[in-house]
């Protein structure tokens, strides 16, 4: 048989389980179980050619995730929407660092600082 290619960078299944339990809210509750059993991507977790989804509800099962948080962890391992859409700038702790400068009676001059720290941190 053909061997599987991996997943895209920027897909959803090709992040790390730690990344996609945070996304959820989930890293406190289920985040040392998959760590202990060795599962570390999305991928992993999906098996092969993106696995079969009863065999993902039966091993997410077996980890002891409860059925809503089992359908949440299917929902976004099974995402079309690439990682930086709900990671990576935009996930929770990017959004809660920018809040403080949004104003919203004021334009883009709030952009500058954000702007500019960006660009010295990437040079």
């Amino acid at each position: 048989p053909k061997p599987v290619p991996p997943p895209a960078p920027w897909a959803v299944a090709g992040g790390s389980v730690s990344w996609l339990l945070d996304e959820l809210g989930l890293s406190g509750l289920y985040g040392s179980t998959f760590a202990e059993y060795g599962v570390e991507t999305v991928a992993q977790m999906l098996g092969p050619e993106g696995g079969d989804p009863s065999a993902l509800i039966a091993s997410l099962r077996e980890l002891g995730v409860t059925r809503d948080h089992r359908d949440k962890i299917e929902r976004l391992a099974r995402s079309p929407r690439p990682c930086g859409a709900s990671g990576g700038c935009f996930d929770r702790a990017f959004l809660a660092a920018c809040r403080p400068l949004h104003a919203q009676h004021m334009g883009c001059e709030n952009m500058g600082p954000l702007l500019y720290s960006l660009v010295r941190f990437t040079k």
